[in-house]
């Protein structure tokens, strides 16, 4: 088969799913019920001359709308490789608010070449939405078989990370971005944390960041949901 047979299934396929997400969005308030996976990172924000650390994070959400865009979510977080412990264990519990979904027009974008018209071609028969969370988040972490008291370990020029106390709560508020493919979202979200509580110190034998503990968290993240 020649290469141009190949581009032109490719482009019919791509506009056969546009064109599959476009009719089923038509069922938006009809679809409640949500389901997620998340695959993320989170970080401290810290002042720039503290140490800082970026770790993965899973999460597994259960979403219910309630009415007209207003909704609640719960699930499950875990996050391994944490410093000072073994993982961290956490429920969240969020009031969502969703916007009605909106397209693309490719005739007002400008285009240079074949490869964005396609592009924009696309995105307009994709349905895209917002989404505005808030809420608090309930944890722990896993410290067995991990030193509490890691700085008498700690040469003169060591210094790491530890957790201070292991039950912990976050406060927290954030934005996704929702691409609507048939009962199919794609989405990136986005979720500032603050920690009321010292959970996490930095633990060290020099410097002016000994025993500092930062108090929010940055958290970005994607993945896929399903739509009943």
């Amino acid at each position: 088969m020649k290469s141009s047979s190949y581009t032109g299934l490719i482009i019919a396929f791509i506009l056969l799913l546009g064109y599959t997400a476009r009719v089923h969005a038509l069922d938006h308030d009809l679809l409640r019920k949500e389901i997620s996976l998340h695959f993320g990172a989170f970080s401290p924000i810290v002042p720039e001359h503290y140490p800082t650390f970026c770790l993965p994070s899973t999460r597994v959400e259960f979403s219910y709308f309630i009415y007209n865009g207003w909704g609640l979510r719960s699930g499950f977080r875990f996050t391994n490789s944490f410093p000072g412990c073994r993982s961290i264990y956490s429920v969240p519990l969020q009031v969502c608010y969703r916007t009605n979904s909106f397209t693309f027009d490719p005739n007002e974008m400008e285009t240079e070449n074949l490869g964005e018209s396609m592009f924009y071609s696309f995105m307009s028969l994709m349905p895209i939405n917002f989404e505005f969370n808030g809420g608090v988040n309930m944890g722990y972490a896993d410290t067995r078989s991990v030193s509490r008291d890691p700085v008498t370990h700690l040469t003169s020029q060591e210094s790491y990370y530890g957790v201070y106390q292991n039950i912990y709560n976050t406060l927290n508020a954030g934005t996704r971005m929702n691409f609507q493919i048939w009962h199919f979202n794609l989405f990136f979200d986005y979720q500032l944390n603050y920690l009321p509580t010292r959970n996490f110190s930095f633990y060290s034998n020099y410097g002016k960041a000994k025993g500092y503990s930062p108090t929010w968290l940055n958290e970005l993240s994607g993945g896929l949901q399903l739509r009943f």
